[in-house]
């Protein structure tokens, strides 16, 4: 009897995690080109990002991370947000040019959901103090970047959990939002 407890404890073990298995491996890793996204997608080894990712109207997009994986956005490149992004246990490290966001929402509609998440923008600064007023994280209503877009309706942006951050150039402070 006692066999058979152990091995019917065993098959019960093996049947939970199989889901949990399957999940991981059927979501495909974040693109490190970009392009238009729609679908899971998991980060789980650092990533750097040539080119926007752009999330189309209607479309919705989950990026789920392990937490210690980046994905690095530099200059021009963003996450495009015209439909729904999700992000859940993501590490963002954003190095982009002055007057762009890490993330923009740039179409009516759009929504964000930043869960358990960590995004620093790091924005290089300029003139005499190497200091950049146009650090932003979420830009809403883009009018300097790719679609040049301006007055959205129903924006729709949750964070929960997550921590976001900007580093002031050339003085080790940062302002950092944590979200609770």
């Amino acid at each position: 009897m006692r066999k058979f407890l152990i091995t019917m404890m065993c098959i019960v073990m093996v049947v939970c995690f199989m889901p949990t298995v399957a999940l991981a491996e059927g979501s495909p890793a974040v693109p490190t080109s970009g392009g238009e996204l729609s679908g899971s997608y998991s980060l789980t080894k650092d990533t750097t990002l040539s080119g926007s990712i752009t999330i189309p109207a209607g479309k919705k997009v989950t990026i789920t991370g392990n937490d210690i994986a980046k994905l690095s956005l530099s200059g021009t490149n963003i996450i495009e947000v015209k439909g729904n992004l999700e992000l859940n246990n993501v590490v963002i490290e954003a190095n982009n040019s002055p007057s762009y966001g890490a993330i923009c929402l740039t179409d009516n509609d759009a929504t964000l959901s930043i869960n358990s998440s960590r995004i620093t923008q790091n924005c290089p600064g300029t003139g005499i103090n190497k200091y950049s007023n146009t650090s932003q994280i979420i830009q809403v209503g883009n009018v300097a970047g790719p679609s040049g877009t301006a007055g959205l309706n129903n924006i729709n942006i949750t964070i929960d959990k997550s921590e976001l951050s900007i580093p002031t150039p050339n003085s080790g402070v940062s302002k950092v939002y944590p979200v609770f």
